[in-house]
């Protein structure tokens, strides 16, 4: 080696320890320091070397490149703190409950003898109340319907015959009284039903706020749905009657007018564009689409095993569909909107008595 190219790695050493050592100071005096001044003269001076650390990056050598990549990651650290300290606040106190959380509970080890529908939809716990061991579980995407829940907690109650305790992060009017008519259990941060140790609480205080764009959750109260099959209405009146406990049960009938001024989306058949559909309203959340009315094949018992297999990547798109074709399909219109209902038109209302009384 010439000593030339001796004399310029020292040179480049020396430049690159000179940069990161007063980025490392300036960074721990940004996010130590209590005067205001001090934190902004030193985020400045900050910004100075990751930039100068960054235009001679490309020209180092490997050892050298880590360090300065080490630094660099120092400084995204601080920068957001320094820009974000709110976020940041929020992130320590989320950190701070889990940590409370896992030293209350338990872990569940049965997820494995689960169907993988069941298991993929949820964070599972043991944790003791009042001595009574029960299984926590925490949906990871929107809740099913009482139907599916229903079949869910029968499911894990025969690997492990305990309570089965939902933990909501919220729970619409509509739900939480549909969870209490059924008696199944369920905690959030202001309410709390465990009929198994007898305690009701919530935070009446804490109004239910109605914006304009309804949740997935809030569908059954705000959105209409309906079907083209007679059979099917009669069966969905007949199951709202036995969760009501009423005695008899009612359907009516609509004429929709289709007005080009309506966007509408219609589904002819269990295509891999109806499960994107139902995939991405389901695992993000609320709703993923601006149409008026939607028209196809509903994602109900008969179909949620497989759509939650496509869901959770465990089947194909076309492995779903496939599976699909074998599956007894029902029918679903929903009204998505106001300016929709103006173009259904009241025909008749048909009374049927419960005949199981």
């Amino acid at each position: 080696m010439q000593v030339d190219d001796v004399l310029l790695k020292n040179a480049t050493e020396s430049h690159i320890s000179q940069h990161i050592r007063i980025l490392e100071e300036s960074v721990r005096l940004v996010l130590e320091s209590k005067n205001k001044k001090t934190r902004e003269d030193r985020y400045e001076l900050v910004l100075q070397h990751f930039s100068a650390l960054s235009k001679i990056r490309k020209y180092v050598d490997k050892n050298q490149k880590k360090r300065i990549a080490d630094a660099q990651d120092y400084f995204m650290i601080m920068n957001e703190h320094y820009k974000h300290p709110e976020r940041i606040r929020k992130q320590e106190k989320q950190k701070l409950k889990r940590q409370k959380r896992d030293s209350f509970y338990e872990t569940w080890n049965h997820q494995d003898s689960l169907p993988v529908y069941i298991a993929g939809s949820y964070d599972f716990h043991t944790a003791y109340i009042g001595n009574r061991r029960c299984i926590m579980f925490a949906p990871t995407e929107e809740l099913d319907t009482l139907p599916a829940l229903k079949k869910q907690i029968a499911k894990i109650q025969q690997i492990d015959n305990v309570p089965v305790v939902f933990e909501l992060a919220t729970v619409s009017n509509y739900r939480r009284k549909s969870l209490i008519e059924n008696n199944i259990p369920f905690i959030t941060d202001k309410q709390v039903f465990l009929p198994f140790i007898g305690t009701m609480l919530f935070d009446e205080k804490d109004p239910q706020k109605l914006t304009g764009k309804f949740v997935y959750s809030t569908q059954q109260l705000f959105l209409f749905y309906t079907t083209i099959l007679q059979s099917q209405s009669k069966e969905w009146g007949y199951r709202l009657s036995l969760r009501e406990k009423k005695k008899k049960y009612f359907v009516y009938e609509y004429l929709f007018e289709e007005n080009p001024i309506l966007s509408v989306k219609r589904f002819d058949a269990l295509s891999e564009e109806w499960l994107e559909f139902i995939k991405d309203n389901r695992s993000k959340g609320g709703l993923q689409h601006n149409y008026d009315v939607v028209i196809g094949p509903v994602a109900d018992d008969n179909t949620m095993e497989t759509v939650q297999l496509y869901i959770a990547n465990i089947l194909t798109a076309s492995e779903a569909v496939e599976r699909l074709r074998y599956n007894k399909v029902n029918n679903q219109v929903s009204f998505h909107t106001e300016k929709a209902l103006q173009y259904l038109q009241l025909v008749r209302r048909t009374s049927y008595a419960r005949n199981d009384l």
